[in-house]
Formats: C-alpha cells, structure tokens, sequence
C-alpha cells in the first residue's frame, strides 16, 4: 500500500527529525529506494531535510562506514559498483513533474503551498510502487487548504491510506525553553503565536479574531 503521512507540528524541528530518521531507515534497509525531498522551494528542502539526514548519517559511524555509500552536497547513494545506485536522497527543484519510481517523497512546509501541481504531481509519483509513501509536515492551515481538507478525511476515517499526527498546545523541542515561549508571547501579536506554538485550527486564518469570538458577538438594538 502506498501512504500518505501528516505530521502537524508547531515545534517544526521535532517532526523534521522524525521524517529525516523514517527515509534514513528506508535508505537503509529497503532496495531501490528513491527518496525525494521537496518543499516550497528547493533550498527550503535542502535546509530541513536533506542537510539534516547528512548530518545524521555522517555523525553515525555505523552509518557513515556503510560500504557503497556516497554523499555529496545534494546527492546521497548506496552503490553497488562504480555506476550502479541502489538507493538514492535528493533534493528536488518545484519544477520537477512526475516523477516515476519515486518510493519516498518529503515535503515540508506544506500550509504555505505555493504550487498545488507541484505537489500533486509529486504525491501522485509514488502511485504503483509498492510500499510507497509521502511524508509531510506543516503548521496548521486554514479551511479550503490542502492541509485541513486532509485533517478533516482523516478524522472521518475516510482513507486507509492516510494518517494525520495534529499536535495542539504541546512542546516537544527540549530546546525551547518556557522563558523563549514568554518572549515570543510579548513580541508577536495574539494570533501569530496562537497559530505558530499552540497551532490551533481555529488560529490558521490569522484573523485578529478567531470564527469563534467572532461568533460570541451578540449585538443588541432599539427601534425609535
């Protein structure tokens, strides 16, 4: 089956980690693995993703002595001979199309989509390869977007094929401490923090008022 996995979070760091460590483990330990890593530009992808798995693996020695293994600026394989990849991570550009044989596809930052085609024809890349998956993380989004139409399928038990991780007022990154989180609450206006550390649906429009204060507005009159 193919898949399609949501990792909602504020605390963008701790799903990073999480989806940097799920391609390492298919890299890894699955054959003919084409990992994609994508987002809304192809740097943003490099910066979250690609830079981070690198990271990890050349700071595993158990990892990094794998032999076959080669790891370039924007390229990552597991040879088998001199010109016989097995198993590939990339960064890709937004410009890219289909791409056929894609096993694992990342994208990240999806609340602020700026290429509806982009994506689609990424996801739709890992269609007939099985075990497939796409993994996303994003920050809440407003109705009408991509993000909370998928949030609303899941939580209607619509498709097998998909699960959706929505943290809400939770903090999983030991390095933000709760005197960072009461300077950001001084400096940044109620609806920014609201969306970006509690990320709360109702916080994704970015209205000063949320749709439910708005609905606790009565309004009262006379007729002279």
């Amino acid at each position: 089956k193919n898949h399609l996995y949501l990792l909602d979070d504020f605390t963008v760091v701790h799903n990073t980690s999480l989806i940097a460590i799920l391609a390492i483990f298919r890299f890894f330990n699955l054959f003919g693995e084409v990992i994609n890593l994508s987002g809304n530009s192809k740097d943003q992808a490099t910066f979250a993703h690609y830079d981070l798995i690198k990271k990890i693996i050349l700071n595993t020695p158990s990892l990094a002595k794998t032999p076959g293994l080669v790891v370039k600026e924007k390229y990552i394989a597991l040879f088998k001979g001199q010109s016989d990849p097995v198993c590939q991570i990339k960064a890709i550009p937004t410009s890219t199309g289909l791409l056929p044989g894609t096993t694992c596809a990342v994208f990240t930052e999806l609340h602020k989509l700026e290429d509806r085609e982009f994506f689609v024809d990424l996801w739709t890349s890992t269609r007939a390869t099985p075990n497939a998956m796409v993994l996303v993380d994003t920050t809440v989004a407003p109705k009408g977007h991509i993000v909370h139409s998928l949030w609303e399928t899941y939580k209607k038990g619509e498709d097998s094929y998909l699960f959706f991780h929505h943290y809400q007022d939770q903090i999983f990154n030991p390095e933000t401490t709760p005197a960072q989180l009461a300077s950001f609450k001084r400096h940044m206006l109620e609806q920014e923090y609201n969306k970006y550390f509690r990320n709360r649906w109702e916080d994704a429009e970015g209205s000063v008022f949320t749709a439910k204060e708005i609905r606790k507005i009565n309004y009262g009159g006379v007729a002279v």
